[in-house]
């Protein structure tokens, strides 16, 4: 019986607790800015595997009197695979949820870390998705460096009764 009082009163401190933790808060409209202003997000959902490709949404905008985009460029911090693309397109997502495609400039070069897309049209904000492809350069092998510290912690062990375990230098 004490038991069922217990479960029953840590319940209702856990749902009182998700009551007061959950807060609405309102959503503001960011203040314009008078210069570029891009953000990038990662699109993938999952592990981060050597030749597959990670998407990234890189928006980007500036205000209208400051003129208008003229190209986007993205640089990695490691060389990215063949495939490794900037898209030439911006997309929007219609009434039955599809994402649209827009043609916005000419399709991104890549040199070493660098994309670039050059726009062919007026426009002062677009959202261009990136596909970086991890190279197979930066393959991660599983080591256990633990293994290589066995040698000198098995010779600090006093032997058995079987003699000390032979290790391979």
């Amino acid at each position: 019986m004490q038991n069922k009082n217990i479960q029953f009163s840590f319940l209702v401190i856990m749902m009182l607790a998700l009551l007061v933790a959950c807060k609405k808060e309102e959503y503001t409209i960011p203040d314009p800015v008078s210069q570029l202003t891009n953000d990038c997000i990662k699109r993938t959902i999952g592990p981060s595997i050597v030749s597959l490709p990670l998407e990234f949404a890189y928006a980007m905008a500036i205000p209208k009197s400051s003129g208008k985009l003229v190209s986007a460029q993205v640089e990695a911090s490691i060389a990215g695979a063949t495939g490794t693309y900037l898209e030439h397109r911006s997309f929007f997502t219609n009434a039955s949820g599809v994402d649209v495609p827009v043609l916005v400039g000419s399709p991104s070069v890549t040199v070493d870390k660098t994309t670039k897309m050059t726009y062919n049209i007026d426009t002062n904000a677009a959202t261009l998705r990136y596909y970086y492809v991890i190279p197979e350069g930066v393959r991660v092998v599983n080591q256990f460096p633990l293994l290589s510290l066995l040698p000198a912690v098995m010779e600090k062990q006093p032997p058995t009764r079987w003699g000390p375990i032979p290790f391979p230098r």
